[in-house]
């Protein structure tokens, strides 16, 4: 079996699979995350004909989508994808099952599956991730908030010679110097990602705008904004409790804004002079 090595976040994982096909294309779609270091969670991928278990042996229904279901038996959880693909796992995460019923379900390696067991790995004490977008320019890291359709990827697009992190899902982590926010290769709108990092300096809750307008928030109203594009996580109170305390340290440490803006490159000119009149403020 072959093992593919991903980092994302400082986070190493391997996809272990034996189909040459299947290898190659993962090979390519995750080339600007490649790692040799040793994974801390594992996904060991079989390509089987039929899965045999069926969804009365998965335990309790605990949240569903349009393409997959989670269920929790005891201390085992299972991921069904309603294609015909079916992952098995504790929490934390370190070795995950997945099997595949055909080449149509590779679909859940390139995106959700892996990004779903990271976002679970991280919410046990270790990170979160956001609904945003992320660009970094020098050491400081700008994180961008919206639902969909709220102009995520289109700050993306206007960011100019600065680095994109993702345009759709940003990871934020915490290390001794205080936030920092992750690219990851789920993108959104915009096919560019990064495996960058950076300083988390400042958080916006995009507005469309027929000018462009910055107010700073309060952390009440904040912390309420962040919880909303933040993913929450399914497995238990003590993950929740983390994920509500680091939401609360983040507008806490970091200023929050509600940025309203026009859909042009005015816009970066115009957070560039905000934060000159701060500096000459303060």
């Amino acid at each position: 079996m072959n093992q593919i090595k991903i980092e994302v976040a400082d986070t190493c994982f391997s996809l272990n699979l034996q189909h040459p096909i299947a290898e190659e294309r993962l090979l390519s779609h995750y080339k600007d995350f490649l790692s040799h270091k040793f994974p801390q969670i594992c996904i060991n991928v079989k390509f089987v004909s039929k899965i045999t278990k069926s969804e009365k042996d998965f335990g309790s229904l605990i949240y569903q989508t349009k393409i997959w279901r989670l269920y929790r038996n005891g201390q085992e959880w299972f991921l069904f994808f309603l294609g015909g693909s079916l992952a098995q796992f504790s929490i934390p995460p370190k070795d995950v099952e997945f099997l595949a019923e055909g080449p149509k379900e590779w679909q859940h390696l390139f995106y959700i599956l892996p990004e779903f067991i990271l976002t679970a790995f991280l919410s046990q004490g270790r990170g979160v991730v956001f609904h945003s977008s992320g660009v970094a320019e020098d050491d400081k890291g700008y994180l961008f908030l919206a639902p969909g359709g709220g102009g995520k990827s289109t700050i993306a697009k206007l960011r100019g010679e600065r680095t994109l992190l993702n345009d759709d899902r940003i990871i934020v982590r915490k290390d001794r110097k205080g936030f920092r926010m992750y690219g990851n290769p789920w993108h959104g709108e915009v096919r560019i990602t990064s495996r960058q990092s950076t300083n988390l300096n400042k958080v916006f809750f995009l507005k469309k705008e027929r000018k462009n307008v910055i107010i700073l928030l309060s952390k009440v109203d904040a912390l309420k904004r962040l919880l909303k594009n933040g993913f929450m996580p399914f497995w238990g109170d003590d993950s929740t409790k983390y994920t509500l305390q680091f939401c609360a340290e983040i507008v806490e440490s970091v200023p929050c804004f509600e940025l309203g803006f026009l859909p042009d490159e005015s816009i970066w000119t115009f957070i560039e002079d905000y934060e000159m009149a701060t500096k000459k403020i303060n």
